[in-house]
């Protein structure tokens, strides 16, 4: 299906498993393109912005973040969840959940502004209240094309998401950058955001041919009350979980630390939430489709564990190993505070990527309601860490972090238990790309240690030392685990072999 294929509303309704490897395929292979061209232009001009900004610019972001991730969590209802995940659906459907949607977007932009001077107050920092005024524009625009944007996930249309989301990046960078080197600090990094969301909402109504009719049907709403209540509830904690250690750091140390703090998570979390997220976003609608094949989904759920971890853990072992080179070359050496901090967040970034994965279980299976008692057992340990973990500063806090996140992936057990898969099944399927990860992190430690100092400037020796940790790694998988490389170079035929 293309852009305004008026078969893509139809098929949405009574959406089908046809071909469904070779969709699922097409799919990671778009959100993996799309996480190689963010990671890219993300790291690009994150060196220019970073030359530009100051860390303080980037704490009150931060600062921000606390209340706009938690505005985003009133608005999230599980709509998009419960469209992917129900077998059948009607138009009406659609239309209902759109107007719940924008009902709770327009009520979340109200609350932001509202909560804005609490914020300032709590941060000691009024300059975060004009930014929250302007940042709560985003929440209409995301709840008006939210349902478009499920439409595109429950059909695995990923080549249209990636061109809505693309136009996003490249609009967000453009502007930003354009407003930093003009001179207008922090809000450059603010109309940068708003004016990419202005871009991915256009497309996105564009390529999707849903109109919203002037219709509501209460009952979906009632029938749909206790999963989405789930889906909310799941998310409060999470946000809890995620949020905990940025306000404690802001409140506790200022923004200029908190830059240094959110800096050094911003790579990592770029491929926990871009790459695992784009990949969750491949594999929730698949195993929806395969909810009640329990043998097919036990598969598609190792299957997914091998691909992912080959992917996360050699990124994460990287980051973790090339932090020094990478915070020089990346943000300079006004940035090196952000060093140590890196290292642990490359890790806490391949937990967290994980555990994202295996969770999908149990929204594919209708059973939100255990992620939401999970997570709820998760949040005690959350704060203990994060609390005990301030008083040895922003590091401290990064492993309090690192620990809760250990516990987390290891809850995952439950969901696996869901599908038929035994954790040590689950862990053999992760082994390869462990064992092929140190063997790599080891090498480049020891090129960088004893090889590339002296001569080359940094630019060529982070460059030729990323080139030998992916040499490292692909051939340490073809040795260790030949099968799970041709599953990925499989899947890549797979694409090529299929039309878009």
């Amino acid at each position: 299906m293309r852009a305004r294929d008026p078969a893509i509303l139809k098929a949405c309704l009574r959406p089908s498993a046809r071909d469904l490897p070779g969709r699922v395929a097409r799919g990671a292979v778009w959100m993996t393109l799309l996480v190689v061209l963010r990671t890219v232009l993300t790291i690009a001009s994150t060196a220019v912005l970073a030359r530009l900004l100051t860390p303080a610019d980037y704490g009150l972001v931060a600062m921000s973040t606390v209340v706009t991730e938690m505005a985003a969590l009133l608005g999230f209802f599980g709509m998009t969840p419960l469209i992917v995940q129900r077998r059948r659906l009607t138009r009406l459907d659609l239309d209902s959940a759109f107007w719940i949607s924008v009902a709770l977007g327009f009520g979340v932009a109200a609350i932001v502004v509202a909560t804005s001077f609490p914020a300032a107050s709590f941060f000691r920092e009024p300059r975060i209240a004009p930014i929250l005024w302007a940042v709560s524009v985003q929440f209409v625009l995301e709840d008006l094309s939210i349902i478009h944007h499920s439409i595109a996930n429950r059909l695995l249309l990923f080549k249209l998401e990636f061109v809505s989301q693309f136009a996003n990046l490249l609009v967000r960078i453009g502007v930003s950058i354009a407003l930093a080197a003009a001179g207008f600090g922090v809000w450059s990094l603010v109309w940068g955001a708003i004016a990419g969301r202005v871009a991915q909402f256009v497309i996105i109504w564009y390529v999707i041919p849903y109109v919203p009719r002037w219709r509501y049907n209460a009952e979906f709403l009632r029938a749909n009350w206790r999963a989405g209540g789930s889906y909310f509830g799941s998310g409060v904690i999470m946000y809890v979980l995620g949020s905990l250690d940025t306000a404690v750091v802001g409140r506790t140390f200022g923004p200029t630390q908190l830059g240094y703090y959110q800096t050094a998570f911003a790579l990592p979390e770029e491929m926990r939430s871009r790459l695992s997220f784009s990949m969750q976003k491949v594999v929730f609608p698949a195993y929806a489709l395969l909810q009640a094949d329990q043998s097919a989904f036990r598969n598609g759920v190792l299957r997914s564990i091998r691909i992912l971890s080959a992917i996360i853990l050699p990124m994460g072992v990287g980051m973790a190993v090339l932090a020094d080179p990478i915070v020089a070359v990346l943000y300079g050496s006004q940035w090196a505070p952000v060093v140590p901090i890196l290292r642990i967040a490359a890790a806490v970034g391949v937990l967290r990527a994980m555990q994202g994965l295996v969770s999908n279980v149990y929204f594919a299976k209708g059973r939100p309601q255990i992620n939401l008692k999970v997570n709820l057992a998760l949040l005690p340990l959350a704060v203990i860490a994060v609390l005990v973990g301030s008083l040895w500063g922003t590091l401290g806090v990064a492993t309090g972090l690192l620990l809760v996140s250990a516990v987390s992936l290891a809850t995952t057990r439950i969901a696996l238990r869901l599908v038929g898969v035994r954790s040590r099944d689950a862990l053999a399927a992760a082994l390869p790309a462990t064992a092929a990860s140190m063997v790599m992190g080891a090498g480049v430690w020891l090129v960088n240690a004893f090889v590339i100092p002296g001569s080359a400037g940094p630019v060529s020796a982070l460059v030729a030392s990323v080139c030998i940790g992916v040499g490292l790694f692909g051939a340490a998988l073809v040795l260790l685990a030949p099968a799970t490389a041709r599953e990925l170079w499989s899947m890549l035929r797979h694409l090529r072999s299929q039309p878009a």
